[in-house]
């Protein structure tokens, strides 16, 4: 049902144009299941859509096309990476989908995690065979884990105490 309401609302009609493409790449649901975020990537911005109308209520716009979704877990806070070679972490109140941070973090950061804690939020910089931990707090890059080449997803175990890495291999 769910992909289904997410297909409703960002499926193109086949005569569309190619601007009109916005090309969702990843999508995260809210903690209370009313809001998705869906990262379109060549329409530099965050479609949010309400889930209880099926609608996109809103679009968040970018400066770089969005290519990672993460939430605090309060749902508070949206964290998107900009997959640019300058790329950037955007961190946006949910709430009113301004971006109240961008922090520089590397060559085209795809995927981004939040630390069990809520204290550390790990971006992957693909280009750059690194994993920054950007500060919650301070929003600054803290340290840079290198990593096999191209990182792409991360996921954190149950537990909190791993954090796994998939790479472009």
């Amino acid at each position: 049902l769910l992909l289904c309401a997410l297909l409703l609302v960002v499926a193109l009609p086949m005569t569309a144009n190619a601007q009109d493409y916005r090309s969702p790449v990843a999508l995260i649901g809210d903690p209370a299941g009313t809001a998705l975020y869906v990262a379109e990537y060549t329409g530099n911005a965050v479609a949010v859509v309400d889930l209880a109308s099926r609608q996109v209520a809103r679009r968040i716009a970018l400066p770089q096309p969005p290519a990672g979704l993460a939430l605090s877990a309060d749902g508070k806070i949206l964290y998107v990476t900009g997959a640019a070679p300058d790329g950037a972490l955007f961190i946006v109140d949910a709430a009113s989908g301004t971006v109240t941070a961008q922090v520089p973090t590397g060559h085209t950061p795809e995927a981004v995690a939040v630390s069990p804690a809520g204290d550390k939020i790990f971006v992957a910089n693909r280009f750059n065979n690194e994993i920054a931990v950007i500060d919650a707090a301070t929003n600054t890059v803290a340290k840079r884990i290198a990593v096999s080449r191209e990182p792409v997803a991360m996921t954190f175990a149950a537990d909190g105490a791993l954090l796994y890495v998939a790479n472009h291999l």
